[in-house]
């Protein structure tokens, strides 16, 4: 069978005509020419594959030009090629907003495609039902909130010049459900009706699977004459009594059609056909809706028609603050361009006059290097997103989609049934086409990744994992204020943002705090307390990682790096008047908050990570007085803290409990443990005290001045999906984001840890007549007592003492363990609340047990490597990525996983075997190695005993170490 012809439009925008006595000839046509062979099915406007010669539309419910609403059943978009096929429709029919039914995909999210905008809503963990809209440029614009209610309802708020739209879209129940099923759908659908304001003009659509009747009777204005189903279904009464009851009348019912244009579903043998898609719109407004009708030549597969009404009304678009592009740094990798970049900054700092005033002189570097970075590298482009589908597969979906016209057209059952036969066949084409098409893109991914791996470009190639692995982002939704409300509208949010953040960075100041009035003097410092040098400040730049995102100055790291010598040349001369007056400029107290998902239900805030991003020439400064300080400071601290600390890690403070553990189960010896969990510690700490704590260390008056300033009116924004919010004091906690941050905590824990010991007699007995009381890595404390009184008398007394600089332990993630075979319930509470008892732990990441052995903590990093594993199923299906780089990514990334602090376990030989089996199940994966080709196993013990070895080396040298000390 000779491929049938692909439609196309003609100039004038006329449509397709099948001659007559010539079915396989399609030609174009004039309208006004042609009008007597154009085909009953052809009189809409469709086939307009090419979009680049269609007229172009200014504005979106205007007056004066239409705009188009449409829904659609989709049947799924679970299914590759799918979503680009819909978007396509989209541009063809030149669609404003698309309601979609049958999405089947998980959860909820926002996502974008060109300039097109989807939203969706689905089911948590299964993929059924799911609603959606999809929006155009202009209509993303006017776009106020949306609200994700469930997997069968989804509603959005849109800006007009005149009132605000809310458009609801739909998957009702079949006529089939249970009762209770269709009830419930009511009821939410009611809800989300009362939750929009009054004044709104409300469209409610999608597929309601509700047959309506020409029976008006009682409802003359909610359903008009020219209702297209015989009878009316249960499902239609429930809906023409939703609508009379909101106001609403079904716009289907009040424009007169060709049945072929009224009925929106079509039955699998294609006999029967029913109208039960529908567009409701409140009464008031029904004059401003011009057509309702199905559009029969839009195809995706599905069994349902796009059911299109034509509005008139203007949306407006919503201002916000536009986000500046960062600068394109990553050009500066290329020496000219560098050199270029140097040459600008030293010719516009010479022009610069001399400036004596701090914030003036600030201004001018960073102006300067603004101006210039703009000049010379300009700002980064967005990256059109890569079109995987290729030429031939949309030849093929147009042909179905040919196919389906005909389908649609034919006379007689023979007709019918090659037609459907046709349409079968060319559907399977199509899909499988979508499979090998996704195929090669991800052999084109894989041999990017395999030429960056070959290159030394690590980042490109772990980009290319995420991308070939990740799941669909879906952090872009909207959030609940603190009554559980879910917040549509932008401008809400943000308040929200700002009122969470700012809730969470400004904890309650301690009722009590220490009187350092009595402290006893204590030895200054000896540290450089003098001009910074040019040495320091080059030093202080290298220490500065690429690739990271500036703060709100938009001063990088890449840029004071290839501004070279002139750069450093001013950054002393400022950095020096900050020392010696003891104050920065202000841009170096106030950062931007950037929101990072977490798990679980991300509407929640608390579901959320606050990163904030510092002005990186205030982060350079940091660095002169952290590398100044920090030694000296460091061996003032007790050895039970490991955290930011040079040469400790968490595997030393794991090792040592877990040692710890082994011995006290071994010798019967009694212990119990204390996990501490402190509420939001580095959020926490009171400022005050913090000033007092450090003298009290002899850090010299220079560099608690300098401090207090840096830390003086404080402020923060929060970057938001539309713009920033505005900024809000913050007078408590150590500074996110900042590098002088762990090592100022870490002096407060110290100093709270040293009193509680001080005042309780706790801690185990430990080598050389010594007791060892604790083990800490910043704020993850674990508490050791020989019983239950011990254990609660320092609690107690720790409680106490970090109250009084503002750190609360938190009763609810606090956990207590008895280490030994007795397993009986410990009686220890905190602020009259009993911390709960458990059998294991995860301290630092590592799964510690009452009998300390390692067996669950390997199922449990077992079962994590593997679902890792899982995620990189198409690496390792790729054909275009070598064997090498394969293995190299399993053993930086799966492997890693596996053995995470494998070198503090009690090595067994059942540990080691099935460790080693799950080893040898995923290189076989790798190298699709079946299990009937008899390759021997290679021992993964071998791995193990390395890392054990490497340790006990660390070990010892740390030992020797302490010797000498």
């Amino acid at each position: 069978t000779p491929p049938l012809p692909v439609p196309s439009p003609d100039e004038k925008g006329g449509g397709l005509v099948r001659r007559a006595g010539d079915p396989s000839t399609v030609k174009n046509f004039n309208a006004k020419e042609t009008t007597k062979h154009i085909s009953v099915a052809l009189r809409e406007p469709k086939f307009r594959f090419m979009t680049d010669n269609l007229p172009i539309r200014n504005a979106v419910f205007s007056p004066k030009n239409q705009t188009f609403v449409a829904t659609w059943n989709v049947r799924t978009l679970n299914q590759t090629g799918n979503l680009a096929q819909l978007l396509r429709e989209f541009d063809e029919y030149r669609l404003d907003i698309l309601g979609i039914s049958e999405v089947r995909w998980l959860g909820t999210g926002r996502m974008t495609s060109g300039n097109k905008t989807v939203l969706h809503s689905g089911h948590e963990n299964r993929h059924e039902r799911g609603v959606g809209f999809v929006l155009n440029g202009r209509a993303a614009k006017a776009l106020e909130g949306w609200n994700p209610v469930s997997d069968r309802i989804i509603s959005a708020r849109f800006v007009t010049r005149h009132t605000r739209i809310t458009i609801i879209q739909t998957y009702a129940p079949t006529e089939d459900s249970n009762d209770d099923t269709k009830n419930d759908f009511y009821e939410l659908l009611q809800d989300t009706i009362d939750n929009a304001p009054r004044r709104d003009l409300k469209i409610v659509l999608g597929d309601f699977n509700a047959k309506i009747n020409g029976n008006r009777c009682g409802f003359e204005s909610t359903v008009g004459p020219f209702a297209s189903s015989e009878e009316l279904s249960n499902n239609g009464e429930r809906l023409i009594s939703f609508c009379d009851h909101n106001e609403l009348c079904i716009g289907n019912t009040y424009f007169q059609h060709r049945q072929i244009h009224k009925k929106t579903w079509r039955s699998p043998d294609g006999r029967t056909l029913n109208e039960i898609d529908h567009v409701c719109i409140s009464r008031r407004w029904r004059s401003s809706l011009q057509d309702v009708r199905v559009l029969r030549g839009a195809d995706i597969g599905s069994d349902h028609y796009m059911v299109r009404a034509v509005v008139k009304l203007k949306l407006k678009k919503i201002r916000s603050t536009p986000f500046a592009r960062p600068f394109a740094v990553e050009k500066l990798k290329d020496p000219n361009l560098a050199s270029r970049l140097a040459l600008e900054m030293r010719n516009r700092f010479d022009a610069l006059e001399e400036i004596t005033n701090l914030e003036d002189e600030w201004t001018a570097i960073r102006d300067t290097i603004k101006v210039c970075a703009e000049e010379v590298v300009g700002r980064r482009r967005g990256k059109r997103k890569e079109e995987w589908i290729k030429d031939s597969t949309w030849r093929k979906i147009d042909e179905r989609k040919y196919a389906k016209l005909q389908r649609e057209q034919a006379k007689t059952s023979r007709e019918l049934e090659e037609a459907k036969r046709r349409y079968t066949e060319l559907d399977r084409l199509v899909k499988k086409s979508c499979r090998d098409d996704k195929n090669d893109w991800l052999i084109r991914k894989g041999a990017e990744a395999q030429y960056a791996a070959d290159h030394g470009d690590s980042k490109t190639l772990y980009r290319i994992v995420r991308e070939l692995t990740g799941n669909r982002s879906n952090s872009n939704v909207p959030i609940r204020d603190k009554n559980g409300r879910l917040l549509s509208n932008s401008d809400e949010q943000n308040q929200r943002w700002l009122e969470y953040f700012r809730d969470i960075l400004n904890q309650p100041s301690p009722s009590t705090t220490y009187c350092f009035d009595n402290t006893d003097p204590v030895e200054q410092l000896e540290v450089n307390t003098g001009y910074i040098t040019k040495e320091e400040v080059s030093a202080a730049i290298e220490c500065l990682k690429n690739r990271k995102s500036p703060g709100l100055d938009e001063i990088s790291a890449e840029l004071l790096k290839a501004g070279s010598t002139v750069v450093v040349e001013k950054l002393v001369k400022l950095f020096n008047r900050c020392w010696s007056q003891g104050e920065v400029p202000e841009d170096w107290r106030r950062g931007v908050i950037v929101k990072i998902p977490k798990k679980g239900n991300l509407s929640d805030c608390s579901n959320w990570r606050g990163i904030t991003l510092l002005s990186v020439p205030g982060k350079t400064f940091c660095i002169v007085l952290l590398r100044r300080i920090c030694t000296a400071i460091d061996g003032r601290l007790r050895e039970e803290q490991a955290g930011f600390r040079s040469g400790r890690s968490c595997s030393e403070q794991i090792f040592t409990l877990r040692n710890i553990i082994e011995q006290c189960v071994e010798y019967g010896q009694p212990l119990v443990i204390n996990f501490v969990d402190f509420k939001k510690a580095f959020d926490s700490i009171h400022r005050e005290s913090l000033w007092a704590i450090l003298k009290t260390y002899g850090v010299p008056q220079s560099f608690i001045s300098i401090f207090k300033n840096l830390y003086l009116n404080s402020s923060c924004c929060v970057r938001t999906d539309t713009g920033y919010t505005p900024f809000f004091q913050i007078d408590i906690g150590v500074r996110q984001g900042c590098i002088l941050s762990p090592i100022l905590f870490n002096v407060c824990l110290d100093f709270v840890m040293r009193e509680t010991m001080k005042k309780v007699r706790a801690g185990i007995s430990w080598h050389d007549r010594s007791r060892l009381t604790d083990l800490d890595f910043a704020d993850d404390i674990a508490l050791l007592a020989e019983d239950e009184n011990k254990l609660q008398q320092v609690t107690t007394c720790l409680s106490r003492e970090a109250s009084m600089i503002g750190l609360r332990i938190s009763a609810c993630k606090s956990k207590v363990m008895k280490v030994g075979f007795d397993q009986t319930q410990l009686n220890i509470s905190v602020d009259d609340t009993t911390l709960e008892t458990v059998g294991n732990f995860t301290y630092l990441g590592s799964t510690i047990t009452h009998n300390g052995d390692a067996e669950m903590e390997v199922r449990i990093r077992i079962a994590k490597a593997a679902a890792v594993f899982r995620r990189l199923q198409p690496l390792w299906a790729s054909s275009s990525i070598s064997q090498n780089i394969k293995l190299r990514l399993y053993y930086s990334i799966v492997i890693l996983t596996a053995l995470y602090a494998s070198e503090t376990w009690k090595s067994t030989a059942s540990l080691v075997k099935r460790l080693n089996a799950f080893h040898q199940r995923c290189l076989r994966r790798i190298m699709k190695i079946r299990y009937t080709d008899h390759v021997t196993n290679e021992s993964e013990g071998e791995m193990i005993a390395q890392d054990r070895q490497q340790w006990k080396n660390l070990v010892a040298r740390c030992a020797l170490q302490h010797g000498r000390n």
